[in-house]
């Protein structure tokens, strides 16, 4: 009996020491040798050969810092995108940020990197979305920027289907943040614009903090001397108040022309009743675009945002690669505040492609009357020298070669007060975003990855009161079948 009663024991110590080897040597397998199965429809989780390369040949440490609630229907998506990037690559890592569970991390992460925003009661917070930090270098990806809508079902009158597009997104942003060669933002200084350096109202601080954030290097040039420095993949002109010399104005033709990136925010600006040149007419006339001198009125109600008519929203963008996502926003419009903004148009030119970005509403016109405005009329009539509405204030262009390869590129805003921080930190603005995607299509950088949105999966179960009932009947009598046939087995073993 003891020796029976050893054996079994001894058998059973085996069997668990076994089972327990098999089982470390099953995760060890796993560890060394993981792979993970897409089932949904779409392959969201699946990641393009494009993504595979490009992670691949990283040899950088990449951390993904995730600032996002868990109770967006979006995270579970992007949750499992980022385990896809983990197992491509011992160099990336992803962190979820809880202010709950680690406090320390995530005030350090948003003291460091954190976008603050305003919302409509006044509350500041941290705006959501992907800090992707690899050193010195940090590409932040908001929320937003992981959502895609579905163009046919727009233009069927049906409501836009939200696609995924964190691949796109994750993958250019590893490009960003390890690659030293980023690209140059540069101002121009010396003609009244926003400082680079200042604590003024019209400082480009937050703007230049945007530039880092986005992957960008930026300075200030001068461009009364005699060329474009080299590093500059941007020029901006940021609401000057002074006319350009001929010779400067020049001097950013050529460089546009002969291929530079150019942005010019461009502000009516006068002197006591009297408009003045911006000096660069020339220039925006030859890429297509006529600068008008004058004021913007908006009349509309909901659009006005003070007493006067000179600082309203505007939410009519066109479908531009530079304000496509402005355009398709299924939640609603997407006001940017404008303020004393100039209307331009469209002209006719040879060898170059312009476009209308944004319009005004059809009851606003272009005021050529400085006197009316300057002598204290909350709105001023219009007569037969003003400009009917929609007005456009803001165009693209694009200038090409006579092989007809693209060459430069442009963007003409009538107005640079919407780069004010204020406007920036409101949630319920999108003034940041105008910019961001301004920046984004004349630098070319949404274009450097080509990798498709896709369809997250969204299945749903509608249950009618018929339904339910229908449901609850055939469990009950499955219920009761088992019930009879149980007890018509336990009667015939009985007997």
């Amino acid at each position: 009996m003891n020796t029976r009663k050893f054996q079994i024991s001894l058998n059973v110590l085996i069997s668990t020491i076994g089972l327990v080897a098999i089982t470390v040597m099953v995760n060890y397998l796993g560890a060394r040798h993981y792979r993970r199965l897409d089932w949904t429809s779409s392959k969201i989780y699946t990641l393009s050969a494009k993504t595979k390369a490009i992670t691949g040949s990283i040899t950088k440490d990449v951390t993904f810092y995730v600032l996002w609630s868990k109770a967006d229907p979006l995270f579970s998506h992007l949750e499992e995108i980022l385990a896809g990037y983990g197992d491509l690559s011992r160099h990336i890592h992803a962190e979820v940020l809880d202010p709950d569970q680690d406090p320390e991390q995530f005030q350090l992460i948003q003291s460091k990197y954190g976008k603050m925003k305003i919302n409509e009661m006044g509350e500041a917070g941290i705006e959501a979305g992907v800090f992707v930090v690899s050193g010195e270098n940090v590409k932040f990806l908001p929320s937003s920027a992981f959502q895609d809508f579905d163009d046919n079902m727009e233009m069927a009158g049906e409501t836009p289907k939200v696609r995924f597009r964190a691949e796109s997104e994750l993958t250019a942003a590893l490009i960003d943040v390890t690659n030293d060669n980023k690209q140059m933002v540069c101002f121009t200084q010396g003609h009244g614009e926003w400082q680079y350096d200042s604590s003024d109202r019209d400082s480009l601080r937050h703007i230049r903090k945007e530039l880092t954030l986005d992957g960008f290097l930026s300075q200030t040039i001068n461009v009364s001397e005699d060329a474009i420095p080299e590093e500059c993949n941007l020029v901006v002109v940021a609401g000057p108040k002074k006319t350009f010399l001929q010779t400067e104005a020049e001097l950013l033709e050529s460089w546009f022309t002969r291929g530079g990136r150019l942005m010019l925010l461009i502000d009516p600006i006068f002197e006591k009743d009297k408009f003045l040149p911006s000096g660069l007419e020339s220039l925006t006339a030859n890429a297509g675009i006529e600068l008008r001198n004058d004021f913007v009125l908006e009349t509309e109600p909901r659009r006005l945002v003070t007493e006067t008519p000179v600082t309203f929203m505007a939410d009519r963008f066109y479908t531009h690669d530079a304000v496509r996502h402005l355009a398709k926003n299924a939640g609603g419009p997407s006001p940017v505040v404008f303020s004393i903004a100039r209307s331009m148009k469209q002209l006719e030119q040879k060898d170059t492609i312009s476009d209308i970005l944004a319009t005004t509403s059809p009851v606003s016109w272009g005021e050529t009357d400085l006197a009316s405005i300057q002598g204290g009329n909350m709105v001023p009539e219009q007569d037969d020298y003003d400009t009917d509405g929609p007005l456009t204030i803001a165009m693209a262009a694009i200038k090409g070669t006579r092989d007809g390869k693209e060459s430069g590129r442009l963007i003409v805003v009538g107005d640079s007060d919407f780069l004010s921080e204020e406007l920036f930190i409101n949630a319920g603005l999108f003034n940041q975003d105008f910019w961001s995607s301004a920046v984004g299509w004349l630098t070319a950088k949404k274009e450097l990855i080509s990798i498709g949105a896709k369809d997250p999966e969204q299945v749903q179960l509608l249950l009618t009161e018929s339904d339910f009932a229908n449901i609850l009947t055939t469990l009950l009598a499955e219920f009761l079948l088992i019930a009879v046939i149980g007890i018509i087995v336990i009667h015939r073993r009985r007997k």
